[in-house]
């Protein structure tokens, strides 16, 4: 076959894929699908609740044992005259058994976050658990979806972004998540035009470090010299507070918490973690710990290299943005389901610029895919694939760009 012909071939394949993505991709398809969408998350969220499965209440007394305990409960210590004693984990075992009822959770775990933390929870010990499971929820998905608004202004992109599954995953076990994620893509919204403001950003989401490891990186090789200042004076300025107001010494108390930790990452020995991490893919084919952490660190390295290119070259601000955003996920070796919410971030991004710049064929297809796949099929653990399914998609849109419109390189 010549290959005139099989060129000829491979555009009429293209250009039927085009014809059904423009037939697919309507304004009328989006909003039915939408809404379809959201009634059968809503269904879902109600089944749950009305089974007993979601956070019900008798007599203050949660249901089920669920994440947000933790944060509950860490608001009451936060109020001690002695806040550092959350880090003691016979009391804050006790604390959770008195919460959910002896035998009732599979998982004890110590308080793993740092002191800042609290400064996020402490507002909840004013409320009864539920009212507060709630607010908390309702509070970070208001946050949550002001952020995807303020990537991409349109309000149908708000509620595609708060139907994906790992913030259902969030909202049903109270977890922060949406925190995590909010914080990320407000330091990447106010990055170019309002770097002080994304320091600021940055040195709140200090509170989770493993997901802003390339962000220097980032910000070195942008020379964005005042969103960096001001994220070293603000985390430093955000440490001290903590010292504080919960003590001096709850921050060598977190640290030897953290340093107790097993080879596996989680805070009990005998309780392997669904870890969505390079790290935790290893471990789980049955490799030790050194061997995932080589595996983690090697993909981290090559995440960086690839980080300081593109934030180093003249590359549409979108596109480094979803980039980046999506690289932290797969760069930290402590990464579970709802932390994947940020995928949402990194897709807006990507959603932006092929807004402002158009889509090529089959972007939208594989953007609608990663939207779709779940973190977990049949056990697998498959966030790091559609992360590099992410980065992949936004590789070839550079190559795209470059084909096209001949950007430099």
């Amino acid at each position: 076959m010549s290959s005139a012909l099989t060129s000829r071939i491979a555009s009429a394949d293209w250009g039927k894929l085009r014809g059904f993505e423009e037939r697919l991709f309507t304004t009328r398809n989006l909003r039915l699908f939408g809404l379809f969408w959201i009634t059968a998350n809503a269904a879902a969220l109600a089944r749950l609740f009305l089974g007993g499965l979601w956070p019900i209440i008798t007599r203050e007394r949660p249901g089920s044992c669920i994440d947000f305990g933790w944060m509950w409960l860490s608001s009451r210590f936060a109020a001690l005259p002695d806040p550092a004693r959350i880090y003691d984990y016979g009391e804050f075992a006790k604390a959770q058994s008195d919460l959910f009822g002896a035998g009732n959770c599979v998982l004890l775990t110590p308080f793993v976050y740092p002191p800042t933390y609290l400064f996020f929870t402490s507002p909840l010990g004013h409320f009864s658990f539920v009212s507060a499971f709630v607010l908390w929820n309702a509070a970070l998905l208001l946050f949550f979806g002001a952020v995807v608004y303020a990537i991409v202004r349109h309000w149908k992109t708000i509620l595609a972004a708060v139907t994906l599954r790992p913030v259902q995953a969030d909202v049903y076990v109270g977890h922060n998540g949406l925190l995590t994620s909010g914080l990320m893509g407000s330091a990447l919204v106010m990055l170019e035009t309002r770097p002080l403001l994304a320091g600021f950003f940055l040195a709140l989401l200090t509170y989770k470090p493993q997901f802003g490891l390339l962000f220097p990186v980032a910000l070195l090789a942008s020379q964005n010299w005042r969103a960096l200042a001001s994220a070293g004076v603000f985390s430093i300025a955000f440490a001290l507070a903590a010292a504080l107001t919960f003590g001096a010494h709850s921050w060598p108390a977190f640290l030897s918490s953290l340093l107790s930790r097993s080879g596996n990452l989680s805070p009990d020995p005998a309780v392997q973690l669904p870890l969505m991490s390079i790290y935790g893919i290893v471990q789980s084919a049955g490799f030790g710990a050194g061997v995932a952490f080589t595996a983690q660190a090697a993909v981290t390295l090559v995440l960086a290299a690839a980080v300081w290119m593109m934030w180093s070259k003249p590359i549409p601000y979108a596109i480094r943005a979803a980039f980046l955003c999506i690289a932290s996920l797969m760069a930290t070796p402590y990464a579970l389901a709802y932390d994947f919410s940020a995928l949402a971030i990194a897709l807006a991004f990507l959603l932006s610029d092929g807004l402002s710049r158009g889509f090529a064929t089959g972007e939208r297809m594989a953007m609608l895919f990663c939207w779709l796949a779940p973190l977990t099929l049949a056990g697998a653990r498959i966030g790091p694939l559609i992360v590099c399914a992410v980065l992949l998609l936004l590789i070839s849109r550079r190559l795209v760009m470059l084909r096209t419109e001949g950007a430099p390189a």
